[in-house]
């Protein structure tokens, strides 16, 4: 193929030394393949072009196509096309230079020949312009009255594009006529990409009553509002509170349609948490009134449970075995009712600042002999991470308690239970996701699992009381509900994400204490029985 390529192939050094060349490199330059070899490029170029031809040389990458005057061995001039590729080295450094030489002489013989009619045409041209000048000073006139007009459609599309709802206008099928910069931002598609295309293409709605159809037997209100599930270009899902206004265009033509939507999915994300905290929120004030008469009803069971289990009370054995039944269930419900009424109080106990890693690492420490068999637990854990937050250490080991028993729970199979801990910053954006968050610096931990995945339908209610995926007898419900109380009354969030059959992860966001990190002594080292577990660069959870 190199050898018998139509356009000139040649090889050289940096310097524009020929080392290789083929057949029509040959005829453009007048000599044989052989009598090239060695030669300098820059001897084939006439004069003229040749302080040219050595800029170009001394950086081949920045200019790669251009035109020069070839000067043949028999004195004839050609020109011709030249480009030039690059092969560098590991460096960087150009090693070949390859160069394509195409004869493009007839091509500038009829340019001169197009030039030569171009000035025979200018001439009459000349000729003719004394008559246009009253039909110019009209045509003048008109255009700027265009311009004008122009001015202020661009003036009027200029607000349109301001608005930071996405604007659109679809005719009587549901084609897209008109498609704003709002609407570029919110779904992604361009103008020219939606353009023409149907609504029910792009967004898939899930409401189609608002189609204009033109038929006097199904009229259509001339403005509608309400709130739509759309898809975007990327395939997200959102929620949009849609404006719709008919608009009456040509005689017997259906009307078009105007439409503006208001991206909502955040507020009916806050909405949905804000639904969920009323609703924990009145259940806490239900169980707190239940856990105070249950534990007032416990109470003088407990107590006469006592008294029967005294020395002096000489009950038979298999009484005093009853008695002892009726003392454990009665104990085991008192403290599940103490657990109740911590969620349902929500009182803060004493909090201290403290290192992040030292609770996670004691429930770490206390899981490892009681891990289910074939449960690893991995910790990711900096020897040197510097935050502090303000918290209760022992609610914040009752915290990271339950969702590691829930983890271990999940995998009765075997699988990895991971516990990292990290820092996030999170802006104003960022936190309109979570309620109740404050922009600022917080501390990640993370808990994440491989086993069994949370339905997504469930998702959403995992944190309500008494709410529990497991059989009869093997869960209150109170746990997740009792890690997000806690969380909360230390100012941070939670974070769940799960997919069936592979496992589900929680991030625990809580503030950081950044005014205390340069007051506060540095943490000590790092128990030894944690040291092959930890990785230098835990990831970090995105917000």
């Amino acid at each position: 193929m190199f050898e018998l390529a139509p356009d000139g192939y040649l090889v050289t050094d940096s310097h524009g030394l020929i080392y290789h060349a083929n057949r029509a490199a040959a005829v453009l330059c007048g000599l044989s393949q052989d009598a090239l070899i060695h030669k300098p490029l820059i001897v084939f170029i006439v004069e003229a072009d040749r302080p040219t031809f050595q800029a170009r040389l001394a950086a081949p990458g920045e200019a790669q196509d251009w035109e020069i005057t070839l000067l043949r061995r028999d004195k004839t001039r050609l020109t011709v096309a030249i480009s030039v590729a690059v092969r560098q080295n590991a460096q960087g450094e150009a090693l070949t230079l390859l160069w394509l030489l195409r004869d493009i002489t007839p091509r500038k013989q009829m340019e001169d020949q197009l030039q030569a009619a171009h000035d025979h045409l200018e001439r009459q041209v000349a000729t003719r312009t004394a008559e246009l000048t009253v039909a110019n000073a009209e045509l003048q006139q008109a255009l700027d009255h265009y311009h004008q007009a122009e001015a202020h459609i661009r003036y009027q599309a200029a607000l349109i594009d301001q608005v930071s709802d996405a604007m659109y206008v679809q005719d009587g099928q549901g084609r897209v006529e008109f498609w704003g910069l709002g609407a570029e931002r919110l779904y992604g598609w361009t103008a020219a990409e939606a353009l023409g295309q149907s609504t029910d293409n792009l967004f898939q709605e899930d409401w189609d009553v608002l189609r204009l159809r033109g038929s006097p037997s199904q009229p259509e209100p001339d403005f509608w509002q309400g709130e739509l599930n759309q898809k975007t270009q990327a395939g997200q899902s959102i929620t949009v509170l849609s404006r719709r206004t008919s608009i009456q265009g040509d005689t017997g033509q259906p009307p078009s349609l105007l439409v503006m939507n208001t991206d909502i999915t955040h507020l009916k994300l806050l909405e949905a948490q804000l639904y969920r905290t009323q609703r924990i929120e009145s259940l806490g004030i239900l169980a707190s009134g239940l856990a105070h008469d249950l534990n007032n009803a416990l109470t003088p069971v407990l107590t006469a449970a006592d008294l029967l289990l005294l020395p002096t009370s000489a009950l038979p054995e298999s009484v005093s075995h009853l008695v002892r039944l009726i003392k454990s269930g009665g104990t085991r419900s008192v403290a599940l009712i103490q657990q109740l009424m911590l969620f349902a109080q929500g009182t803060p106990m004493q909090r201290l600042p403290l290192w992040l890693r030292h609770p996670l690492l004691a429930v770490a420490e206390l899981l490892r002999p009681t891990l289910p068999r074939g449960v690893e637990i991995v910790v990711h854990i900096p020897p040197d991470w510097p935050h502090r937050v303000l918290a209760n250490p022992t609610q914040l080991q009752q915290v990271f308690m339950n969702l590691c028993l829930n983890a271990c729970d999940a995998m009765p199979q075997g699988g990895t239970l991971t516990l990292a801990v990290a820092d996030d910053w999170l802006d104003e954006t960022s936190t309109q996701a979570y309620l109740g968050a404050r922009p600022g610096r917080y501390g990640v931990v993370t808990v994440a699992d491989t086993g069994m995945g949370i339905e997504p339908s469930l998702v959403d209610q995992i944190f309500d009381p008494f709410f529990t995926t497991k059989p009869p007898g093997q869960g209150t419900g109170l746990g997740l509900s009792t890690v997000f109380s806690l969380v909360k009354q230390h100012g941070g969030f939670l974070r769940v994400e799960s997919q069936v059959g592979q496992g589900t992860t929680f991030w625990v966001y809580l503030p950081i204490l950044d005014t205390l990190a340069s007051t506060l002594e540095r943490p000590q080292s790092i128990p030894t029985h944690q040291a092959s577990k930890l990785s230098p660069h835990p990831p970090t959870p995105s917000p």
